[in-house]
């Protein structure tokens, strides 16, 4: 009996002679069951030279031959490092992802027919989204129903990429379908209908920026911080680590109409709420992949509530699954991928703190404005598709190139402690494709650092540090924890009252976790324990708990006298926006700044040149302001607002928003 070489070449030779006469090969996914010694008759078929069993190989720029042909129909490159078997060696060679034309290619070649293996055939599988090497397949619903949209690249010369539509992909021998599911035709997954021609990124985000204005309450950088996240869930997937964006405040103050703004425009949302059980939200997340926004996400104590925290945990790294065994079968485990973005509303803050310090926060507030609807009408929707549609094609448009890294890509220069370059990484990275809006991204962070360690100077350990360096200060060496919590309690009862009494007793566990140590000593006729610590250590708590050096020192600064004008050269210079601040400013009149008593005096004269140029004025304005031609210190400056405000020449009508008192 004649072996399957045999036939195959019996087959050849009656081609050559007019005869077609094929043998049949099974084909298991990606495997050919041929006979060993074919792939070395394909590459011949290629008109690729041996070297040995060696030939350059084509899949990189190969000066010497290095990929091995094995036998067994495998190959190896010791180059490249790239193997596989006969079907893999033809698809690759060629560039397609055409199984059918892998396929003629090789019966042509080998004078076979390959057939799939019947008993081994899967079905197709349904995916929303299917990334190869150059194409992202999304899944829309389209007027004639759910549909891939992909970008097909052209290589011809001024010509442009088109937007496509397709049935199915097949991808490694797997044929793809669109997702789809009863949950899209409820509004409880949201997907684009079609793609749309891509504007230029700012008038993108200004688009996104003007539709959560329209419908929400919400301060202009926190808007502007809003847009660019959704900018970032449409390529979520391509970074390793995400944060969330939180809206917290009670009930009434517009926290889901916020979520809801927001999480409309964002990749895929996935609208849940309190009564939706944690079983399927795992299973809603892990078909779809897309933007969870949780509603009323108020976790108490119970086994649903845990489930959905550890979804909370797991979701912010990539290739962290979640494994469940099924109920009705032990011995069968389920994995779950919580790797998404999330939106949540609630009430009362995490009790997680880690949890809690991934969080892009807004804290709520029920809104004056007249232009916010007090209802949704269909207008909302048929505008946050209009905007989902064409994100879609800034999806397909620059996914591949979103790079992510373990570099600081803020860089070493720019001085933010860790954790906020850690929490807001993943929309750096998005950012960083666009210089200009990267810049703004900057400053906005600057400013929320310094809030955050005004928040921690009032705390207790903040009093603490700032006791301890206010005793340094006057000389003093000998310090008792008991000279710490008076000076303390004097500090408390001058900002906030009678709100801290503070007792040395008290104070040793917040002294140990600080760093400070205590040792007993003799000095002359005293004889007590006091209090020290590393010089290092506390350069690292003045900076982290916002402590000031003495306002003493002369520090020369240059400030404006005449009134600057907006120029609106960019669509996000907003009004009392930091991202906004490259404002151009006449320098006709210039006054030195010798001392912080002369700053004092100025304080009102720049805060009303301010307001006329954004309309509200911040602290990270004022000292943007003040850094025009030379620069003064944050303490400084904290220095002369607070002396400012004491002789009432200022005042602080909101947290962070300073009038002159006329």
């Amino acid at each position: 009996m004649p072996t399957l070489l045999e036939e195959i070449e019996r087959a050849r030779k009656e081609k050559e002679a007019g005869i077609v006469s094929k043998v049949p090969v099974k084909r298991k996914n990606n495997h050919l069951f041929l006979p060993d010694g074919s792939l070395k008759k394909i590459v011949e078929c290629f008109e690729l030279p041996f070297t040995g069993n060696k030939i350059k190989c084509p899949f990189h720029d190969d000066h010497e031959p290095s990929l091995l042909i094995n036998d067994n129909n495998t190959f190896k490159c010791f180059g490249c490092n790239k193997s596989g078997n006969a079907w893999t060696f033809t698809k690759d060679f060629l560039k397609t992802d055409n199984d059918d034309i892998v396929r003629s290619q090789i019966e042509g070649f080998l004078g076979i027919t390959i057939e799939q293996s019947k008993e081994k055939e899967e079905m197709p599988q349904h995916k929303n989204c299917v990334i190869t090497k150059d194409r992202v397949y999304q899944t829309i619903k389209s007027k004639i129903g759910f549909k891939f949209c992909y970008l097909e690249k052209t290589k011809k010369a001024g010509a442009n990429d088109e937007l496509k539509l397709c049935d199915d992909v097949i991808c490694d021998g797997i044929t793809y379908k669109p997702q789809f599911g009863e949950e899209v035709n409820k509004n409880m997954v949201l997907l684009p209908t079609e793609p749309l021609v891509l504007p230029p990124i700012k008038e993108l985000l200004a688009m996104i920026q003007g539709f959560i204005h329209k419908y929400c309450d919400v301060d202009v950088d926190f808007e502007t911080v809003c847009s660019y996240y959704v900018l970032m869930t449409w390529v979520y997937d391509r970074l390793a680590q995400l944060n969330y964006l939180s809206f917290l405040g009670d009930t009434g103050t517009g926290k889901t109409r916020s979520k809801l703004a927001i999480g409309t425009l964002c990749y895929t949302p996935i609208l849940v709420n309190g009564g939706s059980s944690a079983a399927a939200v795992y299973r809603l997340l892990d078909k779809w992949g897309g933007t969870l926004l949780m509603d009323e996400a108020d976790m108490k104590a119970s086994d649903e509530s845990q489930d959905m925290i550890k979804l909370l945990n797991c979701g912010m790294e990539i290739n962290n699954p979640i494994a469940k065994c099924d109920k009705n079968d032990p011995n069968k485990i389920d994995f779950f991928n919580p790797y998404s973005p999330k939106i949540i509303s609630r009430r009362f803050p995490f009790e997680d703190k880690a949890l809690e310090s991934r969080c892009l926060t807004f804290i709520t507030q029920e809104t004056r404005r007249d232009d916010v609807p007090i209802t949704l009408s269909r207008q909302f929707y048929n505008e946050a598709q209009v905007l989902r549609n064409y994100l879609l094609t800034f999806r397909l448009v620059y996914y591949f190139d979103i790079n992510d890294t373990q570099e600081d890509i803020f860089g070493k220069d720019f001085q933010v402690e860790p954790r906020i370059k850690q929490v807001n990484t993943s929309l750096a990275i998005v950012l960083r494709l666009f210089p200009e809006l990267f810049e703004g991204f900057k400053v906005f962070l600057m400013k929320k650092q310094q809030e955050l360690i005004q928040e921690r100077s009032d705390s207790k350990e903040g009093l603490l540090v700032q006791a301890y360096c206010n005793f340094v200060s006057d000389g003093k060496k000998l310090i008792t924890a008991k000279d710490l919590s008076d000076k303390m309690n004097e500090f408390a009862e001058n900002e906030v009252g009678d709100r801290y009494c503070f007792t040395a007793r008290g104070l040793s566990k917040t002294l140990k976790a600080l760093g400070f140590h205590s040792k007993r000593r003799r000095e002359g006729c005293v004889v007590g324990r006091f209090l020290g610590v590393d010089e290092q250590k506390l350069r690292v708590l003045r900076s982290r708990y916002f402590v000031t050096n003495s306002c003493d020192d002369v520090t020369v600064v240059t400030v404006c006298t005449n009134t600057a004008k907006n120029s609106n050269n960019s669509s996000f210079d907003s009004k009392g926006s930091v991202f906004g601040d490259n404002v151009p400013v006449s320098h006709s009149t210039v006054t030195n700044v010798t001392n912080v008593t002369n700053l004092v005096e100025l304080l009102p004269e720049i805060i009303t040149q301010l307001k006329t140029i954004f309309g509200k004025v911040c602290f990270a304005s004022i000292e943007n302001y003040c850094k025009i031609d030379t620069s003064i210190s944050t303490g400084k400056l904290e220095a002369a607002i607070q002396n400012a405000k004491s002789k009432g020449l200022i005042f602080e009508p909101k947290p962070d928003q300073f009038e002159v008192l006329k």
